[in-house]
């Protein structure tokens, strides 16, 4: 690891990213539960996962690796949410935070007892109501499948009596209409997963050099002066149609250019409602 290699400085760039993404996903997945808020908690902390690792930052790996496999059974189904992984999740945020900005990156911490506090969400309180509820559902199908040849049974007449065509049609109907529940579910399971690409595409950024940007202030600067040089000049000409629609432009361009130097400020914020929970946590009011 070189801390002067330009690589290595990307990568802590994006991790300051992901963390920041980390913080602000936990927000959202405090106030609900949703799948696509895990799916933004996972990558963020794989990425952080592979740097790490890539880089020899031991303990940055091995806290994330610990983080990624909780946040994975939740994310396949195997471990059930609960409000009691808010905590430790960010817990494991803020050592990551602090392994981020410490001289030497977390090599001398000790992550023991945090990764300890996330294992034992992996198999503490929210493993046993899964195992529960799968034991239940498991029960209740085989409770509905033995009723279902009883009541067949008690109501088929004999084989030599057959059934009215009535009956056939209704239960031909029936069979129909459970069908077309049973078809309509997975489309609703289904639907959520077109947001994520939305939401992805509009988060699309890249990294450009400030120089190159200021080069690009600069230069903007000096259209805008000689725009301004263009219209005294010609300002006694009748026919100035391309001349303003010239001007136009250039002050698009101008705004356009001073929008890529502006700098987001949701993560300000952010802050202000991490702190603000952990002071209703520590005095006990919601």
């Amino acid at each position: 690891m070189n801390p002067e290699d330009e690589v290595f400085k990307n990568f802590l760039v994006e991790m300051g990213e992901k963390l920041e993404e980390l913080e602000e996903s936990l927000a959202e997945l405090e106030q609900g539960y949703s799948p696509e808020v895990v799916n933004k908690l996972f990558r963020a902390v794989h990425t952080i996962k592979g740097g790490g690792g890539f880089f020899g930052l031991t303990k940055v790996s091995e806290l994330s690796h610990v983080f990624e496999d909780l946040l994975m059974k939740v994310r396949e189904g195997e471990l059930e949410f609960g409000e009691h992984m808010i905590g430790p999740f960010y817990s494991a945020c803020d050592a990551l935070k602090e392994m981020h900005e410490s001289t030497d990156y977390g090599n001398s911490t000790d992550v023991a007892p945090l990764c300890l506090e996330l294992r034992a969400v992996h198999g503490g309180e929210a493993s046993v109501p899964v195992e529960a509820s799968a034991k239940q559902e498991g029960s209740q199908d085989e409770v509905a499948l033995s009723e279902q040849p009883e009541q067949t049974s008690e109501e088929e007449p004999p084989e030599a009596q057959e059934p009215a065509p009535s009956d056939k049609k209704e239960e031909s109907g029936v069979v129909r209409d459970q069908t077309a529940t049973i078809s309509s579910k997975p489309q609703a399971k289904t639907s959520p997963s077109v947001t994520p690409d939305k939401s992805s595409a509009q988060n699309e950024t890249i990294r450009v050099k400030v120089d190159l940007l200021n080069k690009l202030m600069e230069l903007t600067g000096e259209i805008v002066l000689g725009r301004n040089q263009l219209l005294r000049q010609f300002s006694s000409m009748e026919d100035k149609s391309n001349l303003v629609a010239m001007a136009h432009m250039i002050s698009d361009l101008q705004q356009l250019v001073l929008q890529t130097r502006m700098q987001p400020i949701g993560g300000t914020f952010t802050k202000f409602k991490r702190i603000v929970r952990d002071l209703s946590k520590q005095l006990d009011k919601p």
